[in-house]
């Protein structure tokens, strides 16, 4: 007797952004070509019907012979509707992969959201026990008791480890809409999410990203 074994088999990573937007223009672009050829087929199909409805009418009438290309032009007009049908088909399942697509490119946008927003939030948490520890060390040298958010001036600008958490949690709240989008939205909706830009990188996030910490975290200007 011999022993099955299950191969659990790797999960493809997911697409990033720029991954996503390839493959839907692509999508896009095999729409156009087979939208180009229905509507050529269309055309077709209709010159073929009125050259039929044509010969017919001639068939009809005593004062002419029918037309020996009568069964011909019958046979040609059934054959081009056929191709026209097919053509219909590969333009529906055409728009579905471009659905398809769409609804990747949003589900790329709010997992590159999301992971801005844990970085953000890493960062700041490194940046809050660096700000801890230096306001401890004050306190201990002035002999007194700052509290950790010691800015009470309403004029100040506010902190930048706060500005990072607050951004962080607008990110969140992108990453939410976009993929609700991804799984609830019409074809109509999808092209209208799809088309707006994605979601710019702010100087908050270029300070968090762009800084570097030493062993002691203490900030140290980034290296070009």
């Amino acid at each position: 007797m011999t022993e099955s074994r299950w191969v659990l088999k790797p999960v493809p990573p997911k697409p990033t952004p720029d991954e996503a937007a390839e493959a839907l223009a692509a999508a896009e672009s095999s729409l156009s070509r087979w939208t180009a050829d229905s509507d050529e087929r269309t055309r077709a199909a209709e010159v073929a019907a009125a050259e039929l409805a044509e010969a017919e009418a001639v068939a009809g009438d005593a004062a002419y012979e029918t037309p020996d290309n009568l069964d011909q032009l019958g046979d040609d007009l059934i054959r081009r509707r056929t191709q026209l049908e097919v053509s219909h088909r590969a333009v529906t399942a055409a728009h579905g992969r471009v659905d398809v697509a769409r609804r990747e490119v949003l589900t790329a946008r709010a997992l590159d959201a999301r992971t801005r927003a844990d970085r953000l939030r890493s960062v700041a948490a490194a940046r809050q026990a660096r700000t801890d520890q230096l306001i401890a060390e004050v306190n201990a040298f002035e002999q007194t008791s700052f509290t950790a958010s010691p800015f009470t001036d309403s004029a100040a600008p506010m902190p930048l480890t706060k500005r990072m958490l607050h951004r962080a949690e607008w990110l969140d709240g992108q990453a939410d809409d976009l993929a609700r989008a991804a799984e609830t939205a019409n074809r109509e909706q999808l092209a209208a999410a799809v088309a707006r830009p994605p979601l710019p990188l702010e100087a908050v996030e270029e300070q968090a990203f762009g800084s570097a910490f030493d062993s002691t975290e203490r900030p140290v200007p980034a290296t070009s």
